[in-house]
């Protein structure tokens, strides 16, 4: 088939990202990759920016096609990338905060859904540790 497929991060399955939806992931995957190298570059408020712009695509994509995990995976890590790069601005600790609630809610709810899933443990166990 010409699906094309994304690797879940530590598990040895394929999920299929929704036909149509491939041209929105690959983009919301790159804003979150530019949040990494503006962390990386010691540029935090660019950083903030381009981890808040990948969460607003996530969750549109989330949105669009609930059944399709990999979606809210990404959502919760873009928000526990945002807090991380929130948390030491005094400022912003509050927001950081939120990031991680946020971030938290979505990794139990894909626990719950897959109890057996050890990828979505060690998430959760990353979240809180951070």
């Amino acid at each position: 088939s010409g699906q094309r497929h994304r690797r879940v991060l530590g598990e040895g399955v394929d999920e299929p990202v929704p036909q149509g939806d491939q041209a929105r992931h690959d983009l919301a995957l790159a804003r979150l990759r530019l949040g990494h190298i503006s962390r990386l570059l010691r540029q935090p408020d660019e950083a903030a920016t381009e981890y808040a712009d990948a969460i607003t695509r996530f969750e549109a994509l989330a949105a669009g096609a609930p059944g399709t995990a990999t979606y809210r995976q990404e959502l919760a890590d873009a928000n526990n990338w945002l807090a991380e790069t929130l948390r030491p601005q005094p400022a912003r600790v509050s927001e950081a905060a939120q990031a991680y609630d946020r971030a938290l809610s979505l990794q139990q709810a894909l626990l719950d859904a897959e109890p057996a899933n050890a990828d979505y443990a060690r998430q959760i166990a990353r979240t809180h540790y951070n």
